[in-house]
């Protein structure tokens, strides 16, 4: 039994917001397979390709996250950073399976410390490693677009949205 169908909007791992524009049976190695046809919304130059048999594969496949989800998010941007992790390669492996599984609570929360590990390096003049950077532009843009998509605003306008939201919920 297929979890989705033609046309739904789902967020994909990494690469965020997709649409499922087909679902086909394809051969790509010697045993042909159905697979998901995904088109992520902000790129519309790729297709990514998921086998219906790959439990794993299909697994970073979730639903967007809803409204109440959302405001619930936004609560979230005011609780306490959570701690570095100073080993660079145990950190790097932590990050990149949280973006994996792209659930959006657990995103903001690398990038809330990303963010504030930015802001205490660039006191001291100093800037986050490249791998760092990397993950916290991944991690920006896969909550950037779910937001953009769920609230129905441009991409532009998710920094000043999710800034009116905080301040509205938090009185």
């Amino acid at each position: 039994m297929r979890k989705y169908q033609i046309n739904d909007t789902v967020f994909y791992g990494t690469n965020g917001v997709c649409r499922i524009s087909a679902i086909e049976q394809l051969s790509f190695s010697d045993d042909p397979d159905d697979y998901y046809i995904l088109r992520p919304v902000y790129n519309a130059a790729s297709t990514i390709y998921v086998p219906l048999g790959n439990p794993t594969l299909c697994g970073r496949m979730r639903p967007l996250i809803t409204e109440d989800r959302l405001t619930e998010l936004f609560r979230r941007m005011t609780d306490e950073i959570p701690d570095w992790i100073e080993d660079n390669n145990r950190r790097r492996a932590v990050y990149s399976e949280i973006l994996q599984t792209a659930e959006p609570e657990e995103v903001l929360a690398v990038l809330r410390t990303l963010r504030s590990r930015s802001e205490t390096l660039r006191m001291k003049k100093k800037r986050l490693h490249i791998s760092d950077e990397k993950l916290f532009h991944d991690a920006e843009r896969m909550l950037h677009e779910e937001i953009a998509y769920v609230a129905g605003i441009r991409m532009d306008e998710v920094n000043s949205y999710i800034a009116r939201e905080v301040d509205r919920i938090g009185h």
